[in-house]
């Protein structure tokens, strides 16, 4: 008599299962298709047991889940021209600053940028939108400074909007 409750029980917990399985299966698939949000989504009867969510919020909850994110700290993709990237432990950050006094003092409007993303020390420059723009100030560091010039390639990156 217990095997066959037992068996009965696994019979219907599986069934059940299953069950569930596709009703959230064809759920997900009609909100995809609908484009409607997941609070929508939420607020609608259930086809089955007629059952519904109420959800109580601050309406700003939906003003922030309904806007469209925006950059924080006006950042976006964009290119920058590498001038030195070096793992030398002995020599990487003292080059690497030397370099970024060098640009700073020749052009202090410049934005240069000195990091360390372990092992590498790296100076970056500027701030481009276009690949074109960032280009263009590559040919024109490599003028000025013909040394570097076997170092200074562009490089994609985030990159800082005035």
């Amino acid at each position: 008599m217990k095997k066959i409750l037992f068996i009965l029980f696994l019979f219907n917990s599986c069934f059940l299962k299953l069950f569930a399985n596709e009703t959230i299966q064809d759920s997900i698939i009609s909100i995809q298709t609908e484009r409607i949000s997941f609070l929508e989504a939420l607020l609608e009867k259930d086809s089955l047991t007629g059952s519904f969510v109420v959800i109580h919020q601050d309406s700003l909850l939906n003003i922030l889940i309904n806007t469209p994110r925006t950059n924080k700290g006006n950042t976006q993709k964009g290119y920058r021209v590498q001038l030195y990237s070096s793992n030398t432990a002995k020599t990487a950050k003292e080059r690497a600053f030397s370099i970024e006094k060098r640009v700073l003092q020749k052009y202090p409007e410049l934005a240069i940028y000195v990091s360390y993303n372990a092992p590498y020390w790296k100076v970056r420059v500027g701030d481009c939108i276009t690949y074109a723009s960032a280009t263009k100030l590559r040919q024109y560091l490599i003028k000025e400074f013909p040394d570097l010039q076997t170092e200074i390639y562009i490089v994609p990156d985030q990159i800082n909007i005035k």
